[in-house]
């Protein structure tokens, strides 16, 4: 994969870096699905999903991520925890976690991070997706484009 050229991608109450070649999609549970170009019938492309979500006043994000995993491990078959922890240094903490598990479908082993951030009674949850054979070429981007990301602070 050649190195990207980025643009701005400005969402509703956020922002981050994209690569250009990369497609936008958005629907009304989706604030933003990017989505590499197609790289040949059947392979799965990488992308990143961000949605936005109202949140009562007591939901913290250690208990969003917490929910999270315990559904992953119900649904996702293989369902391994690579890593998790917080996202410091920002205007806004959040929590992370880092997983593996397999999609019978394609036969595919998944990696996928997912992120999470509340701030002005809205979740921000961002969930990367990739397949694990193309981890090292993929996740330089999502990188790029997770340390980009900033939400407009009210």
């Amino acid at each position: 994969m050649a190195t990207p050229m980025w643009v701005h991608f400005q969402g509703p109450a956020f922002s981050l870096r994209v690569p250009s070649n990369w497609f936008v999609n958005a629907t009304p549970q989706i604030q933003a699905m990017l989505i590499e170009p197609p790289r040949g019938e059947n392979q799965l492309r990488s992308n990143l999903i961000i949605t936005l979500q109202a949140v009562q006043p007591d939901v913290t994000v250690d208990a969003v991520l917490q929910n999270a995993r315990r559904a992953q491990e119900r649904e996702y078959p293989r369902f391994t925890l690579q890593d998790e922890g917080a996202v410091t240094g920002r205007a806004v903490e959040g929590r992370y976690q880092v997983y593996t598990w397999f999609n019978e479908e394609s036969q595919t082993e998944v990696l996928q991070t997912q992120t999470f951030y509340i701030a002005n009674g809205i979740l921000f949850s961002l969930t990367t997706t990739c397949s694990v054979e193309r981890q090292d070429e993929v996740m330089p981007i999502f990188s790029e484009m997770l340390g980009s990301f900033a939400i407009e602070i009210n």
